[in-house]
C-alpha cells in the first residue's frame, strides 16, 4: 500500500508509549509479581493503543478491515484466555511452557467454537505446511 514509513512510525510510537508506560508504573510497584502485573498492564494499553490507531490508518487506507464480527470472536476468545490464565496456580519455571500450550489449545477451541476458525482454515494450514 506504499505506507511503510507510517507503519513505522507507528512502530516507534508503539515503543515509546511501552517504555513510557513502563518507566512510569514500574518505579511505584514492589517488585515481584506486582511489578510483572503493571508493566503487563502498560504494556497492553500501549500496544492496544497504537493497534486501534493503525487499524483505523489501515482502514482509512486500504478502505477495508476486518468484519466485525471477526473482531467480537477474537476479543472473545482473548477475555476467555486471560480469565482462565488468571486463575492457573503458579507450579514452576516449566510449567509455564505446559500451561502456555494449554491455554493457546483453548484459545483456538473457542475460535472453532464461534465459526471463527473452520474447515476452510484448517485447510490452509495444512496446506502451509505441506500436508495437503
Amino acid at each position: 500500500l506504499g505506507r511503510e514509513r507510517v507503519s513505522a512510525v507507528l512502530n516507534l510510537v508503539a515503543v515509546g508509549f511501552v517504555a513510557t508506560g513502563c518507566s512510569l508504573v514500574a518505579p511505584r510497584a514492589s517488585f515481584g509479581p506486582s511489578m510483572l502485573f503493571v508493566t503487563a498492564i502498560s504494556t497492553s494499553t500501549a500496544l492496544g493503543i497504537c493497534a486501534v490507531v493503525a487499524a483505523i490508518e489501515l482502514r482509512r487506507t486500504a478502505r477495508a478491515f476486518v468484519a466485525p464480527i471477526s473482531l467480537v470472536r477474537v476479543f472473545a476468545a482473548i477475555v476467555v484466555v486471560v480469565v482462565v490464565g488468571m486463575q492457573l496456580p503458579w507450579l514452576g519455571k516449566l510449567a509455564v511452557l505446559a500451561e502456555a500450550f494449554v491455554l493457546a489449545i483453548l484459545y483456538l477451541a473457542v475460535l472453532i467454537g464461534t465459526g471463527e476458525l473452520g474447515k476452510h482454515d484448517l485447510a490452509n494450514v495444512k496446506k502451509v505446511l505441506g500436508k495437503a
